[in-house]
């Protein structure tokens, strides 16, 4: 019985050893895995016993141990962070907005990811209403205005 158990052994820790090396020699992901897929839906994490594989956005594969980090991951988790901040803080612009009823001056808001900023459209973009918006929100960081059109309701 004793016997039986220490062959079981060396086989799991062969099979062990044998899948994160090929994993490293030859940049794959490990055969025995677990698959994350983040919300941009092109960084990747392929989490074996011993090492990580990551795939990010530049299609960039890397294998790493689970003791090492990854540069492309956290890359792609700094810019997911950026990204959910952008769109809470757009929530909470559109909240603040929609307090202030009477304030027909908004066009739109939206996220652009690229800037990494909330865009506000005004139909009158001038400072002056700029700051009335800003008053209103109680925020400045990481908004542009940008000329929108007028908005009529039906």
């Amino acid at each position: 019985m004793k016997k039986k158990i220490k062959i079981l052994l060396i086989i799991i820790i062969e099979l062990i050893v044998l899948d994160t090396l090929q994993a490293k020699i030859y940049n794959e992901s490990p055969f025995l895995k677990i698959v994350k897929t983040y919300e941009n839906g092109f960084a990747k994490e392929e989490k074996g016993i011993l090492v990580n594989t990551y795939t990010c956005m530049n299609r960039k594969r890397e294998t790493i141990f689970k003791w090492q980090k990854s540069s492309c991951l956290s890359e792609e988790l700094n810019r997911e962070k950026e990204l959910k901040y952008l769109y809470e803080l757009q929530k909470q612009i559109d909240k603040s907005l929609a307090n202030h009823k009477d304030y027909k001056n908004i066009s739109s808001t939206g996220v652009d990811e690229n800037k990494k900023v909330v865009i506000i459209e005004l139909a009158i973009n001038t400072e002056e209403e700029q700051n009335k918006v800003l008053e209103m929100i109680g925020y400045s960081e990481h908004i542009e205005f940008k000329q929108g059109g007028p908005y009529n309701p039906m």
